[in-house]
C-alpha cells in the first residue's frame, strides 16, 4: 500500500480565530515604530527587513482600507426609510380596502385574499411583507381596474401606488446588495490581517534577529511594538503625586508627555495617571505657572513609574495672613 503524499499549499487558509482592531493596532505599531524618522535610517540597514516592512505597510493601507468601507453607512437610495414605509402602507391600504369589500360582495375569493391585509399587517410588518403584499394586491387588482370606477379606484391611483412599490422593492434590493458587500468585506478584512499577522510571526520576527546584536534598543522595542495589546487594556502607566512642601496634595496640576499628546490633572488627592506606551519618555508637571521637567523615563511594558513632585508653598504666591484682632469686650 503506497503512502499518500502531501504537498504543502502556498495559500495560507484563515483560521476560525477573529482578528479584530487589537491587531490592527498592532501592525500599525510596527509599521509607525519602523518608519518612524527618528529610526528609519536602521530599518535601511538590512534591505530584506526594509522589504518586508514595505510589503506590511501596504497591507495596512489595504486593511484601513476595507474598514472604511466597511463603514459607509447602508443608504436606502435617497429614502427616508420610515417616511417611505408609512406612505406606502397609506396609499395600500387606502386602495386595498374598498377593493376588499368589492371582492366580497361579488364573490371573487382571489382578489379577496389578495387585499385583505390590515391597516395595521400594512403599518407595523416586515418591509419585505408590505412590498410583496402590496405588489400581488397591485397585480390583481389591475386585472379589472376597469370594473373599479364605481368605487372611486382609477388606473392613475394604480400608477402612483405602484411607482410606491417599486420605489420601496428597489431600495430594499439596494440595502441587501449592500449587506452582502459588507459579508464581503468582513471575510476580506479577516484575510488580509491573517495574512499580515502571519507575516509578522513568520518573517519580521526572524528577520529582526540581524538587529539584536549591533542595535539592541532597536530589537527591543520592535518586540514590545509587536505584541498584541487588548486595545483600551494597558498596564504601563505613568503614576504622579504632587504635593507642596507641607506635605498637601496639590489638586488641578497639569501632568503631560508632550511628545505622546498625553495629558492629565491631579486629583484631590493629588495623583494623577496617565496611560502610557513602553519606550523612553519625558513628562512634565504644572501648577500656578510653575513648571518642574523631569529626565528621561524608562517604560517598561506592565509596569508602574511612580514620581513624587513637591512644589514650595511660596512658589504659589499666597496671600499675606493676617490674623483677625480680637474685640474687646465691652461689659454692660
Amino acid at each position: 500500500m503506497s503512502k499518500k503524499t502531501f504537498t504543502p499549499s502556498t495559500v495560507k487558509e484563515t483560521p476560525k480565530t477573529y482578528y479584530n482592531a487589537a491587531h490592527r493596532d498592532m501592525i500599525r505599531r510596527v509599521v509607525t515604530f519602523t518608519f518612524d524618522p527618528q529610526n528609519i535610517a536602521i530599518t535601511n540597514l538590512v534591505p530584506e527587513w526594509k522589504e518586508a516592512l514595505t510589503v506590511l505597510r501596504d497591507k495596512l493601507f489595504l486593511i484601513d482600507d476595507l474598514f472604511r468601507q466597511k463603514a459607509l453607512p447602508i443608504t436606502w437610495a435617497g429614502l427616508d426609510k420610515r417616511k417611505a414605509k408609512e406612505a406606502l402602507a397609506t396609499e395600500s391600504f387606502a386602495i386595498m380596502a374598498p377593493v376588499n369589500s368589492w371582492a366580497l360582495k361579488n364573490r371573487l375569493a382571489t382578489l379577496f385574499e389578495l387585499t385583505k391585509a390590515s391597516n395595521s399587517d400594512l403599518f407595523y410588518g416586515k418591509y419585505s411583507f408590505l412590498v410583496d403584499t402590496s405588489k400581488e394586491a397591485y397585480e390583481a387588482i389591475d386585472a379589472v381596474i376597469d370594473e373599479l370606477e364605481p368605487i372611486g379606484i382609477t388606473a392613475a391611483m394604480l400608477t402612483a401606488w405602484n411607482t410606491k412599490i417599486t420605489a420601496m422593492e428597489n431600495a430594499l434590493s439596494l440595502t441587501g446588495n449592500a449587506r452582502a458587500g459588507r459579508k464581503t468585506l468582513n471575510s476580506q478584512i479577516q484575510k488580509e490581517l491573517y495574512n499580515a499577522v502571519f507575516m509578522c510571526i513568520d518573517q519580521l520576527d526572524s528577520l529582526s534577529v540581524a538587529y539584536k546584536a549591533t542595535h539592541p534598543t532597536y530589537f527591543t522595542d520592535y518586540h514590545n511594538n509587536r505584541k498584541l495589546q487588548p486595545l483600551g487594556t494597558t498596564h504601563t502607566k505613568l503614576r504622579v503625586f504632587v504635593t507642596d512642601d507641607l506635605h498637601q496634595p496639590i489638586y488641578d496640576a497639569f501632568v503631560n508627555i508632550p511628545e505622546l499628546g498625553i495629558s492629565g490633572i491631579t486629583t484631590v488627592s493629588g495623583d494623577c495617571t496617565l496611560y502610557v506606551p513602553y519606550g523612553v519618555h519625558e513628562a512634565t508637571v504644572s501648577y500656578n505657572g510653575k513648571i518642574v521637567n523631569t529626565g528621561p523615563m524608562q517604560f517598561t511594558k506592565g509596569h508602574t513609574v511612580t514620581k513624587k513632585y513637591v512644589f514650595e508653598t511660596a512658589q504659589f504666591d499666597l496671600p499675606e495672613h493676617k490674623p483677625e484682632k480680637k474685640k474687646a469686650l465691652v461689659k454692660k
